[in-house]
C-alpha cells in the first residue's frame, strides 16, 4: 500500500527562490505564496519531501533552518538528508525509503526537473513566478475561488458570479449606467471576472439597487476569498490626473468603513 500523495519540491528554486550566491541563511527567501499552498495541500492529504542540491554540502543545515521555520506554521516537510551527486541519485534514495503512488505524486520545482519527472511518469508543476503556489494549491485541490450569490427583497432582485482566479469577463446590468461602469472598473482592475445583474425599484430610486448591490458583491467575494490563505490583505494609493484615491483595506475578515469625501453636487452619472 502506498504512502499518500507525495509532493516532490525541488528546494533550491521550487521552495526557495533561486539561491546562487546566498552564502547565509538570512539571505534565503520563500517562493512567493509556498506557505499557503503547502498548508492548503497538506490538508488535502499530500506529503512533502524536499529534493536539496544534488552535492550541496549545506543540506543539513539548510534543512534544520527550513524545519524550523515550516514547522513553526504548522507544516510537516521532510528532506532527504543525504544529498547525492545528481537528481537521479536522489531519486533512487527516496524511491528506497518511500512508499508512494507515482500516479497521484507531483514534482515542483524548476524546468531543471521536468526531464526528470517525464522519465519517472510523474506529473510536473514549474514555478516561475508568484502565481505557480497559488495555482498549483487550486489545481491539485479542485477548489477555484468562484462563489454565486442571489439576493431578493422587495426592492431588488440580484444574481452574482465571482471567479478570483479568471481576468473575464465583466458583464453587468444594473440598470444605472455608470453604477454599471465604475462596478465593471472594480473587476477589471482588481483582476477578475464579474457577472452581476440587478432587477430593482429604479422607479422610486436608485439607492435600493446601489446599497443591495454592493451586499451581494461583498458576499460573493466573502466566499470566493475562503480562508484568505496568502492573499495581500492591505492596499493602496491610486493617482490619476484627475483625481487621487486612497483606500486602506483589510480583507482579514472584520467588517468596519469608514468614507470620507466631499461631494460638490448632489449626483454624478446617475
Amino acid at each position: 500500500m502506498a504512502d499518500p500523495k507525495l509532493l516532490l519540491v525541488q528546494r533550491d528554486g521550487g521552495l526557495l527562490e533561486n539561491t546562487q550566491g546566498c552564502e547565509r541563511l538570512d539571505q534565503m527567501r520563500l517562493q512567493p505564496g509556498v506557505l499557503p499552498a503547502l498548508l492548503t495541500l497538506q490538508d488535502e492529504g499530500f506529503g512533502c519531501l524536499l529534493l536539496p542540491k544534488p552535492g550541496d554540502s549545506h543540506s543539513d543545515e539548510v534543512a534544520a533552518w527550513l524545519d524550523a521555520l515550516l514547522s513553526s506554521q504548522g507544516l510537516r516537510l521532510r528532506s532527504v538528508p543525504a544529498p547525492a551527486d545528481s537528481w537521479e541519485a536522489m531519486l533512487a534514495i527516496v524511491a528506497a525509503r518511500e512508499r508512494f503512488d507515482l500516479a497521484t505524486s507531483v514534482m515542483v520545482g524548476t524546468s531543471a526537473l521536468a526531464g526528470l519527472a517525464e522519465s519517472l511518469g510523474v506529473a510536473f508543476h514549474r514555478i516561475d513566478d508568484a502565481q505557480s503556489w497559488p495555482l498549483l494549491a487550486r489545481e491539485l485541490t479542485g477548489r477555484p475561488r468562484r462563489a454565486q450569490v442571489s439576493r431578493k427583497t422587495r426592492e431588488t432582485a440580484i444574481d452574482v458570479t465571482v471567479d478570483l482566479d479568471s481576468e473575464g469577463p465583466q458583464v453587468i446590468s444594473t440598470g444605472i449606467g455608470f453604477y454599471d461602469h465604475m462596478l465593471e472598473q472594480i473587476a477589471k482592475h482588481g483582476g477578475f471576472a464579474l457577472t452581476l445583474t440587478c432587477r430593482g425599484d429604479l422607479h422610486i430610486d436608485e439607492h435600493h439597487t446601489v446599497e443591495d448591490c454592493a451586499l451581494a458583491l461583498g458576499s460573493a467575494l466573502d466566499r470566493a476569498l475562503g480562508e484568505r490563505r496568502g492573499i495581500g490583505r492591505y492596499g493602496f494609493l491610486l493617482p490619476m490626473d484627475e483625481t487621487r484615491a486612497e483606500v486602506a483595506i483589510d480583507l482579514g475578515g472584520r467588517p468596519y468603513a469608514v468614507f470620507e469625501g466631499a461631494f460638490p453636487r448632489p449626483e454624478v452619472g446617475g
